[in-house]
C-alpha cells in the first residue's frame, strides 16, 4: 500500500521540479532563439541543414533528404541549391553509388547550426559555475538518474544513411 502523504509529497516535488524545469530552460536559452532567427535561412532550408545535421555521417543522399522533408526531388534540389549558393553545404558524388549525389555541411554550415547550441551550453556553464561542490554533487547524481531512464522514453531522431 502507498502511503498517501508520500504519493502527496512525491506528486509535489514532481511539479516542483517542472515548473523549475520550465524556469531553467528559458534562462539558459536566453540568446539560443536569437542566433537561430538570425540564420539567413527559410523554414525548409533550415529544416535541412538540421537533416543534414542530424545524420549519422552528416550527409544524406538527395532521395533521402527529399524524402524526410515530404518533398519532390526537385524541390529539395532547389532547397539545395540556395544553401550552396550561400556556403552551407556542399553536394559530391556518393562513395558508394557515383550515379547518386550527397549533400554534406560545409564548415560554415555546421557553424551556423551548433552556434545557438554553444550559446545554451556557455549559459548553463555560467550556471553551474555559481554551485558549490556538494551541489554539484547532487544536481550529477539526479540528471544521471534522469539519463538512465530517459532511454526508455524518448526515441532516436537520427537519421540513418
Amino acid at each position: 500500500m502507498v502511503d498517501s502523504s508520500s504519493e502527496t509529497e512525491r506528486r509535489g516535488l514532481i511539479g516542483d521540479v517542472m515548473s523549475l524545469e520550465g524556469w531553467l530552460y528559458w534562462q539558459v536559452r536566453a540568446g539560443y532563439f536569437d542566433q537561430w532567427l538570425s540564420i539567413e535561412v527559410t523554414m525548409p532550408q533550415l529544416k535541412t541543414l538540421i537533416l543534414v545535421y542530424g545524420s549519422e555521417q552528416q550527409c544524406l543522399r538527395m532521395g533521402q533528404l527529399a524524402s524526410s522533408l515530404g518533398v519532390a526531388l526537385s524541390t529539395a534540389t532547389g532547397i539545395v541549391d540556395r544553401l550552396v549558393e550561400q556556403g552551407l553545404l556542399v553536394r559530391q558524388e556518393d562513395p558508394e553509388d557515383r550515379r547518386l549525389v550527397v549533400v554534406r555541411l560545409t564548415e560554415k554550415g555546421r557553424e551556423t547550426i551548433e552556434l545557438p547550441h554553444r550559446v545554451s551550453q556557455q549559459n548553463m556553464l555560467s550556471l553551474l559555475e555559481k554551485l558549490s561542490l556538494p551541489e554539484l554533487r547532487i544536481l550529477a547524481q539526479a540528471l544521471g538518474a534522469l539519463h538512465d531512464v530517459a532511454p526508455d522514453l524518448i526515441p532516436s531522431h537520427r537519421i540513418s544513411v
